[in-house]
């Protein structure tokens, strides 16, 4: 799984897209990644894009192990988390990931689009 990151300053928002086959220790590397930047603090809101991710052999286990890992991150905090999740399979997944995840601190929330994502993280929506 390859990532790219970009933290734009004025929105305060770091944007993560995800890219190729899910991976556990990838999306570990991931959370190592933005609660050790010195960039932008460890509790920064994110958007994160699964557009170009491949969820086709993921399930609930998988989705578990996603869970644990953030538990991991407590820097984490009180963040918000957009993830953008474009086709059915996506948007589903998705939604499930969101309600198994709703005892962590961070809210979360899916979008089709990042618009809508930016405007819900500004408080917009």
């Amino acid at each position: 799984m390859n990532t790219t990151y970009a933290y734009d300053k004025e929105k305060n928002i770091l944007y993560v897209d995800l890219q190729g086959e899910a991976s556990l220790a990838a999306f570990d590397n991931v959370m190592k990644r933005i609660t050790l930047s010195s960039e932008y603090p460890p509790d920064i809101d994110s958007i994160w894009s699964l557009h170009n991710l491949d969820l086709s052999s993921l399930g609930s286990n998988f989705e578990r192990s996603l869970i644990y890992i953030r538990k991991t991150y407590p820097e984490r905090g009180e963040a918000k988390i957009a993830i953008i999740s474009i086709g059915d399979l996506a948007y589903g997944l998705s939604n499930m990931y969101k309600t198994m995840s709703k005892n962590l601190p961070q809210t979360m929330a899916i979008f089709r689009n990042q618009f809508e994502a930016e405007e819900w993280i500004q408080g917009n929506l």
